[in-house]
């Protein structure tokens, strides 16, 4: 368990506190961010479970209870998961910049075909559960000719940075 409750607007570097209440305010939340980042986590999770009823309120405009706990879930378990979206789009973008074309395009098409086979699969069997675990499921699956790739491009090979 991580607690953060508490942080003074402490500089860790300094020890000093900062002088105005914005100020303040800002230093208490890098301090909380810099623990949770310590922790392997981001503010995105502490939101999701914190105030994540409120923001599906806010994007969706409804008040149904049953969407408001359905993209609750949703949210608290695939943000968990959002470091796999980063690894993709970073990896998809390099390979891109460096003339890789064809292998961001087949992890898409897993994500697709993922997606679609999923649909068929786990909605029937758990419901929209099987919606919220289809996300990271993919992201997953489409990762790993993304990495598989990166690696053993010759560009990288050539510098040392291959397997």
């Amino acid at each position: 368990m991580v607690f953060v409750s508490g942080q003074l607007p402490v500089d860790p570097a300094t020890g000093t506190m900062a002088d105005t209440v914005e100020q303040q305010a800002a230093q208490s939340l890098a301090n909380i961010k810099a623990i949770l980042t310590e922790a392997g986590l981001s503010m995105a999770i502490i939101a999701s479970y914190t105030i994540g009823p409120w923001l599906v309120k806010l994007v969706t405009g409804t008040n149904n209870p049953i969407v408001i706990k359905n993209a609750t879930n949703y949210l608290k378990f695939d943000t968990l998961f959002y470091y796999v979206t980063a690894v993709i789009c970073i990896v998809r973008n390099a390979m891109q910049g460096l003339g890789e074309q064809i292998t961001p395009l087949v992890s898409s098409s897993l994500e697709m075909v993922g997606k679609i086979v999923i649909a068929f699969t786990l909605v029937p069997l758990l419901g929209y559960t099987g919606v919220i675990v289809a996300e990271p499921i993919v992201w997953f699956i489409m990762v790993i000719p993304l990495l598989v790739k990166i690696y053993n491009m010759p560009v990288l090979r050539k510098q040392g940075h291959g397997i």
